[in-house]
């Protein structure tokens, strides 16, 4: 029997986004990182694989900062790129306030 996970997400998900060339590899290998830092903590156990890989996505090309030459990698516009990706929805969470 064989699981899903996260890694295995990233090439159908690199497909779809308008990525240039050059950047590929480095934007794959960062979301890869991503993905093994997410393994390391255990509140993120309960996220589904298609979650990690698209976060770890998201913060590899927003790290990268490759929405300096594409505005559709804007952090709004990928945001919602990746949802219509993967079929899910875009749910705006607003930080915990402490008090």
């Amino acid at each position: 029997m064989a699981s899903v996970i996260p890694n295995d997400f990233i090439e159908h998900i690199m497909r779809r986004l308008p990525l240039p060339k050059d950047k590929q590899a480095m934007v794959r290998k960062h979301s890869l990182t991503f993905i093994a830092l997410c393994a390391t903590d255990d509140r993120l156990a309960m996220n589904p694989p298609s979650m990690i890989a698209t976060g770890s996505m998201a913060a590899a090309i927003c790290g990268l900062q490759l929405d300096h030459n594409d505005q559709r990698l804007s952090r709004d516009d990928l945001m919602d790129l990746l949802a219509k990706i993967t079929s899910t929805e875009v749910v705006s969470v607003a930080p915990k306030q402490q008090f």
